[in-house]
């Protein structure tokens, strides 16, 4: 389990870089949502903050799959407490595994205003050029823009 001292103490580190997480993500892109990230993100980039974006990709075992990566699942992965959300995660090594990833990527922020240094893949800074993206699922990777077609769309 993760200090919760930890988190209280670095939670003020990282004054002027953004941590960003969109909605969690769907086999299809049908949300304005996604949008609204992206506009977020290229503000604080035009900040010269560093921003991170993250898209939460990971799908429950949960109902034959029919659940998908819904809204505000990744909140237990982020705070190592997929064992307690069940109802969520379904439990077991396969959620805690990304979830101690993603956890110490989320001190690592609050600690230093960078997630790298961690679990997770190298974590590159978000430009408005590339819109690096860090996907969260099993295997983690950084794509870039990887809705920018669908945003265009709508």
């Amino acid at each position: 389990m993760i200090n919760r001292r930890k988190f209280i103490r670095y939670a003020g580190a990282g004054i002027g870089s953004a941590f960003i997480l969109p909605a969690s993500g769907l086999a299809t892109i049908n949300s304005i949502g996604e949008e609204i990230v992206a506009k977020t993100a290229n503000a604080k980039a035009n900040q010269n903050a560093s921003v991170y974006v993250a898209w939460f990709g990971w799908e429950p075992p949960l109902f034959n799959g029919r659940m998908r990566a819904f809204h505000c699942l990744d909140i237990s992965f982020w705070f190592y407490n997929t064992d307690l959300m069940l109802s969520h995660s379904g439990g077991g090594a396969r959620p805690r595994e990304l979830s101690d990833k993603m956890s110490d990527a989320l001190l690592q922020f609050m600690r230093t205003g960078d997630p790298n240094g961690g679990k997770l893949p190298p974590w590159p800074v978000y430009s408005i050029e590339n819109g690096e993206t860090m996907i969260l699922n099993d295997v983690s990777e950084v794509k870039n823009d990887p809705d920018r077609e669908a945003r265009a769309i709508l």
